[in-house]
């Protein structure tokens, strides 16, 4: 409505993402993967947020 520019780039990217409640030992630390083994090729994060629940994000491709 400004009428200002926005310079930028779209990425045309898939995810699958999911909050799972998950008690688990795991330490609470973010998890960042570039080309994991268990989704080659893309980039995958598992963090925990409150109240024993963990955020996955896949991409897809």
């Amino acid at each position: 409505m400004m009428g200002l520019d926005f310079e930028g780039r779209v990425f045309e990217n898939h995810f699958l993402i999911a909050d799972v409640k998950m008690k688990t030992d795991f330490p609470a630390i973010r998890r960042f993967w570039f080309d994991p083994p268990f989704n080659p090729g893309q980039t995958s994060l598992i963090h925990k947020q409150a109240d024993e629940i963990w955020h996955i994000d896949f991409q897809m491709g």
